[in-house]
């Protein structure tokens, strides 16, 4: 009988003792959630801190405006660039058309 109560005491002592380091292994996992989630509020207050909103905004409203700018200068040089290499196209094919009549002339006398 006391052996029984004995075991039955260790059996229990056991599930005390895993519980336990479950329970442990659970803080040290919430402790480094907490760890990240404080990262990630305090990233996100300076970000939209209502204070520096309206710069941030204001300079990606700048750097928008300035990206289009450019992408527009570009997309003129490439119309630009375009119409060149059209107008060289043009030529080419006018010099080869010349130099074959001038070939064919050749040929037939």
């Amino acid at each position: 009988m006391i052996k029984l109560v004995i075991g039955f005491n260790l059996v229990i002592a056991l599930f005390g003792f895993y519980v336990a380091w479950r329970i442990w292994q659970m803080k040290r996992w919430l402790m480094s959630f907490t760890v990240v989630l404080t990262s990630w509020e305090r990233n996100t207050h300076r970000v939209l801190n209502p204070e520096r909103t309206p710069e941030l905004i204001l300079r990606g409203q700048q750097a928008t405006a300035a990206s289009r700018q450019k992408f527009a200068q570009l997309a003129r040089q490439l119309q630009q660039l375009q119409q060149i290499l059209a107008v060289a196209l043009i030529g080419i094919r006018l010099f080869r058309a010349r130099t074959q009549r001038q070939h064919s002339r050749i040929r037939n006398n």
